[in-house]
């Protein structure tokens, strides 16, 4: 996200945009896009389970995804 803020400012985040807006129309590609997601929850899980988070890694996963596209759509919304 740090390395990409002015293009997600400007054009929000390509996966979470390909992801929407696959999924208005039922596209049969949502669950190849949703891999993309998916490829980073188990990243992060496994950098949070290398922290020695255990048993909350995959939480704590979850919560920096939702995070980060909550911020990628804020600053689009605001500064795009």
């Amino acid at each position: 996200m740090v390395t990409n803020r002015a293009d997600i400012q400007s054009y929000g985040c390509p996966v979470g945009t390909l992801t929407t807006e696959l999924a208005k129309p039922g596209h049969p590609s949502l669950e190849a896009a949703g891999g993309l997601f998916a490829l980073s929850r188990t990243w992060l899980r496994e950098q949070f389970a290398q922290l020695g988070y255990g048993e909350q890694a995959d939480e704590l996963a979850m919560h920096v995804l939702a995070f980060s596209q909550g911020v990628a759509t804020l600053a689009h919304a605001f500064h795009g």
